[in-house]
Formats: C-alpha cells, sequence, structure tokens
C-alpha cells in the first residue's frame, strides 16, 4: 500500500504499513485460556489450503538445518545461527498466504534476503542462553560425579537437581526466542528488544501457553506413531499456530 508523500500526487509513492498493523503492540495482549485451540485451528486452514507445499517447505528447512547440525566443525553453530532465518521465512510464507497469497519454496529463504544480521544476531544471543544452561547441567553433572566417590544417594540427587534447573532456565530462553523471528522480520524490530517482547509476551500468557503445551504434547504423541509421519501435518500447523499466535497476542488479529 502506497501513498503521495507531502500530498504532493506527482512524487514517487512510499510504502505505508497496511491497516492492521496500527493495531500492532510490541509489548503484546493478554489473551484468554481458551485461544490456543484457536491458534491450532488457524494454522490447519493455512496448510489444508496448500498442504503439498507446506510439506515440502518444512521438510526442505529441516533438512537444510539437518544437514548443517551433522557437518563437522562449525556445522551445528551455523545450525543455531540461521534456524531464526529459517522461521523467520516461514512466517512470510504464513503472511502471504494469510493476506490471499500463495505460500512457496522461495520464502523459506525470504530471512536471507533481509533482516539477515538481526536474525543471526537474535540466533547468536539465544546460542549463548541455551550454552549458559547447558554449562549449568554441566556443573551440577560434575558435582553429582564428584558427589559419587563419597556419596551415592547424594549424587543421583544433585544430578537430578541439576537437570531440573536446567529445564527451568531453558523455558525463559525459549520464551524470548518465540515470537523474536516473526517481530523481527515483519516489524524490523531490533533483535534484543524482540527477545525481550517476546519474552514478555509469552509470560503474561502463560496460562494460554501451558494449555498450548499440554495440547502440543498430546498432539506430538499421537503425530509419532506411525513412524512419525502424522509430523508431515503437525509440523506445518504448528508453524501455522506460531503465526496465528503471533497475530492474536500482538496484532489483536
Amino acid at each position: 500500500m502506497t501513498e503521495p508523500v507531502d500530498g504532493n500526487p506527482y512524487a514517487a509513492p512510499v510504502a505505508t504499513l497496511q491497516p492492521r498493523d496500527a493495531a500492532f503492540v510490541l509489548a503484546g495482549r493478554v489473551v484468554g485460556a481458551d485461544r490456543p485451540v484457536e491458534w491450532l485451528k488457524f494454522g490447519f486452514a493455512l496448510f489444508k489450503r496448500d498442504p503439498g507445499m507446506w510439506i515440502a517447505l518444512v521438510v526442505v528447512v529441516f533438512l537444510l538445518l539437518a544437514v548443517m547440525h551433522v557437518v563437522p566443525g562449525l556445522g551445528s553453530l551455523a545450525s543455531s545461527l540461521l534456524t531464526p532465518v529459517f522461521v523467520a521465512g516461514l512466517m512470510v510464507a504464513c503472511k502471504t498466504q494469510d493476506e490471499g497469497g500463495m505460500p512457496a519454496i522461495d520464502h523459506a529463504f525470504a530471512g536471507f534476503r533481509e533482516q539477515t544480521g538481526p536474525l543471526v544476531i537474535a540466533g547468536l544471543i539465544f546460542l549463548v542462553g541455551v550454552m549458559i544452561v547447558f554449562g549449568v547441567m554441566l556443573m551440577f553433572g560434575g558435582v553429582a560425579a564428584l558427589g559419587g566417590i563419597f556419596w551415592r544417594g547424594g549424587a543421583m540427587g544433585v544430578g537430578f537437581a541439576g537437570f531440573l534447573l536446567a529445564a527451568l532456565l531453558f523455558i525463559p530462553v525459549a520464551m524470548a526466542m518465540y515470537f523474536a523471528p516473526v517481530l523481527i522480520m515483519v516489524h524490523r524490530v531490533a533483535p534484543m528488544q524482540a527477545l525481550k517482547a517476546s519474552f514478555s509476551a509469552c509470560l503474561k500468557n502463560l496460562v494460554p501457553f501451558l494449555v498450548y503445551g499440554v495440547i502440543y504434547v498430546v498432539l506430538a504423541a499421537l503425530a509419532s506413531i506411525p513412524a512419525g509421519l502424522g509430523w508431515l501435518v503437525l509440523g506445518p500447523v504448528l508453524i501455522g499456530a506460531l503465526y496465528g499466535s503471533y497475530k492474536d497476542i500482538f496484532l489483536g488479529a
């Protein structure tokens, strides 16, 4: 959508935000505990309009990240840094379809054409957070191993405490990354600001996300039963649900 500059009808047009972007709230809105069902319905609605392309998109992204991950040397680092870039591309595919267009394989690489730097920075910050969590696990594991020399029962308790603490520490790290790619890609939010906004939005909607988590566990178990083939459907639906939750919380749409 474009409009004249300074009211001059002969001036070159400049891009303006779509009307619904006026409702964008970086801090996020509080939504009801029943909304996760609507997010999943939204994701399934996107999927069923073009299931073949959505399966292709998710498979391509998954395979590229998997191949990078197993490459010796810097493969794992590259995979971690580029995950937000690919997620941003999938969000572009969702946005395109939501606005009446069609998803395409090319959308998976949209994050490499714009906002690449900020997305990689967000991935780097996320990686640092994960490394801190992993460091906590290693620290408690070392203490548990040392304690096992003197007190075997205590070593098991220390090891379990370390695992539990690491799991609790990973939750806020995941919350910070959840919405960051779409905020950076669609709204040009700076990486650190996007991570903070994502964490804040997840925190104020803790109950809906707990409900979403329970539903996810059930759906993931069902999708894994037929040799994991159910993920060919659930994967794209979850991508669409992520975009649906972003619209719900940040756009009120």
